[in-house]
């Protein structure tokens, strides 16, 4: 009888033992969904990550791709198949071919027209040092200029990015603020004595900043969810909707003759950015002081020449006339003033007479030629201060 009864208390023991391990294999999916959204949030967290794995994610061919940027930034919101068409790629732009020696400093304020592309001194004639600044938000401290060479500051923008940069104060005071040059005075400023006397809650505000960014859910979808695995799901409800509504993602619009996308942020006349947006004269002035102001500050600083880039919105220089609406001839305006002192790099002349030979149709950057058209005219400018 007590031996039965061992045997059974062994049998449930076992059993138990049997029951605890499944138990625990069961949780193993658990831990590792936990472990990779743990993985997702804190690569989510770092812009540098995140960048990375977008790299991997849009040239490599497996599964784990990314659609999204392959075949233009407008595709990638629409999903519309028509456009999955891989145009001109732009690593292909030659490096400059320059004569002379290299007596130049170049300094960028751009955006991704030119910070995706062409941030290596190997684009532009003569230059011996170069840096980069990405113009949404950017910032850079530097110990002094070199006054032995020429020093030159580019601020290059897209068109709806400028309408908001040029006119609002906070972005103004931006453009007087984004590069710091210590060896300009031994004396603190205010701005630097109100910076130490706060730097407590600067501290805080960088913490939570890093921590709660505002791109955090963004980039973690992107990192989870955004596969090539998904792909023919999106392009089939999309095709879906258009073919029954003529609609398309609220992000894009489409062009008058269907054959081109365009971000909705140019159209829409409600937005700061649109090419059809009133734009008064004062406010042109406004522009114009408020750019002469930055031209001031940094020719001060020891600059040799400050100059101006602004690249068309598509829709401008597409469909200036976009269903019944005129453009409001931004670019013209502020190149053109009398009083800019900036010297303009301008493209919009070329870009308006041959439009298709400079975009994608389903991107809102430029193609290959679009960035050798302009390389070769700031270069040509360049050239000229070369030694030779």
């Amino acid at each position: 009888m007590n031996f039965r009864k061992e045997g059974v208390a062994a049998t449930d023991g076992t059993e138990g033992a049997v029951h605890e391990n499944v138990n625990h294999i069961k949780r193993i999916p658990g831990y590792l969904a936990i472990l990779v959204c743990l993985a997702a949030y804190i690569a989510s967290m770092s812009d540098t990550l995140t960048t990375a794995i977008g790299r991997f994610k849009t040239e490599t061919n497996t599964v784990l791709r990314t659609d999204r940027q392959r075949y233009g930034d407008l595709y990638g919101m629409s999903y519309l198949p028509r456009f999955r068409k891989n145009y001109n790629a732009l690593h292909k732009v030659p490096v400059a071919q320059c004569s002379g020696q290299k007596n130049l400093n170049l300094f960028l304020l751009c955006d991704s027209y030119l910070f995706t592309y062409a941030v290596a001194d190997s684009f532009y004639c003569g230059v011996d040092n170069f840096s980069y600044i990405n113009n949404n938000g950017g910032k850079k401290s530097i110990g002094g200029l070199d006054v032995a060479h020429n020093n030159i500051l580019l601020l290059e923008f897209t068109e709806r990015f400028f309408s908001t940069l040029a006119s609002d104060k906070d972005s103004s005071n931006y453009l007087l603020n984004f590069l710091t040059i210590d060896s300009i005075s031994n004396l603190p400023s205010k701005r630097s004595i109100a910076k130490s006397t706060n730097s407590f809650i600067s501290a805080v505000k960088e913490l939570k900043s890093f921590f709660f960014k505002p791109a955090l859910g963004t980039n973690m979808e992107f990192l989870v969810w955004e596969t090539g695995l998904f792909t023919p799901l999106r392009e089939f409800k999309a095709s879906l909707i258009f073919n029954l509504f003529k609609r398309t993602d609220q992000k894009v619009v489409m062009g008058q003759n269907f054959d081109r996308l365009f971000f909705v942020e140019t159209v829409d006349s409600s937005f700061m950015g649109s090419s059809f947006r009133e734009i008064k004269d004062i406010e042109i002035e406004r522009d114009i002081k408020n750019l002469n102001a930055v031209y001031d500050h940094y020719k001060k600083f020891g600059f040799t020449e400050v100059y101006l880039s602004i690249i068309p919105n598509p829709v401008s220089v597409f469909e200036p006339t976009y269903k019944g609406m005129n453009y409001n001839g931004l670019i013209p305006r502020i190149e053109k003033h009398p009083n800019l002192k900036m010297k303009a790099i301008s493209v919009y002349n070329e870009f308006k007479d041959a439009p298709e030979r400079f975009y994608q149709p389903s991107d809102t950057h430029w193609n290959t030629e679009g960035l050798k058209a302009w390389l070769e005219k700031f270069n040509g400018i360049l050239a000229s201060y070369n030694v030779k």
